[in-house]
């Protein structure tokens, strides 16, 4: 899995600041790391709150898209903004032998694991889950999130872009175009879309939501 340094590396490198073939020294990697925990918290302050509680180089980088609403239950897509606006990330779950024990219709709003060992209890709608899966508590049943890899270049280049100025340099076109699509889409995923629904066979617009840990 990438950790906090893989990205940090990557993000130096996109701004030239150490070439391909070198590693991030110390100074760099401490000043990089203090640069993308700040993001993060900005991140958190501006409404993509992705439970950052700040990392180490070796923190491992994982990402999360939080469940669809269910088209059936036109009460869903209310639970889950709800759940997500009062997400608390609570650590890990272990889904064969049920720990911490979780079932349905119990548990606090907004709860919120992430998958260490991988099994098939029941809960919800769901008898499998795969280690890095995220379950978030709705008020009334658990719901899987899965692990979203591909917003790993987006905060890469966020935090290239923001290293540059740093270094008193100039980022390249290329990667602030990186960094502001990246922020679209992180953006976008935070934010619910409006929808409207007139017939159940008509596909339904919706948001959805990332999560980092």
């Amino acid at each position: 899995m990438t950790t906090a340094r893989d990205i940090i590396t990557r993000a130096l490198k996109r701004a030239s600041i150490i070439e391909a073939s070198e590693s991030a020294s110390g100074a760099d990697s401490k000043d990089a790391l203090e640069a993308l925990n700040d993001l993060l918290y900005e991140m958190a302050a501006d409404g993509c709150d992705m439970a950052h509680g700040g990392w180490t180089t070796n923190s491992k980088f994982a990402l999360w898209i939080p469940p669809e609403w269910d088209y059936e239950d036109l009460t869903s897509e209310n639970r889950l903004a709800r759940a997500l606006r009062a997400q608390s990330y609570q650590g890990t779950w272990d889904a064969t032998a049920n720990t911490p024990t979780l079932s349905d219709e119990s548990g606090t709003l907004g709860q919120l694991y992430k998958v260490a060992t991988a099994g098939t209890t029941a809960l919800g709608n769901e008898t499998s889950w795969a280690v890095d899966e995220f379950l978030i508590f709705d008020g009334l049943r658990w719901l899987k999130g899965q692990p979203a890899a591909r917003f790993e270049g987006a905060i890469s280049a966020m935090l290239s872009v923001r290293i540059s100025g740093d270094y008193g340099r100039e980022p390249k076109a290329v990667v602030v175009r990186d960094a502001e699509d990246g922020m679209r889409r992180i953006g976008a995923a935070f934010s619910p879309v409006p929808s409207s629904q007139f017939d159940k066979a008509l596909v339904r617009t919706q948001g959805r939501f990332t999560y980092f840990s």
